[in-house]
């Protein structure tokens, strides 16, 4: 069982009912799926926009999967390329802890 304020596993109570409940992605229960695919395949946007420490390359591609020319066809596309050029070290340069050297509108960006 879960903890729903912590999101930490607890101990089940035996006189409990257990959790019950699907989770389905276009009709297909995930609980049936590899978890190693269902973690690459969804994504979560919250609503605070928050960046991680490291470059700007990093926050973009976690992955490490995408070109420079991928990484700066979408920072034109959300109209920041501009900007990121005209860092020094441009998309090598650090994110400080949260994205707290970029504004919240270039943080949601």
């Amino acid at each position: 069982m879960i903890d729903m304020k912590t999101g930490f596993p607890v101990d089940a109570d035996p006189n409990e009912a257990p959790n019950i409940g699907r989770i389905l992605i276009d009709g297909v229960d995930i609980s049936k799926v590899d978890i190693h695919r269902v973690r690459s395949s969804v994504a979560i946007i919250p609503q605070d926009p928050t960046l991680f420490t490291g470059t700007i390359r990093y926050n973009l591609d976690l992955g490490g999967k995408a070109s420079d020319d991928r990484i700066w066809e979408v920072l034109e596309m959300i109209e920041m390329r501009e900007i990121v050029a005209g860092l020094p070290l441009g998309l090598d340069s650090q994110v400080a802890e949260r994205g707290s050297n970029f504004s919240v509108e270039m943080r949601q960006l």
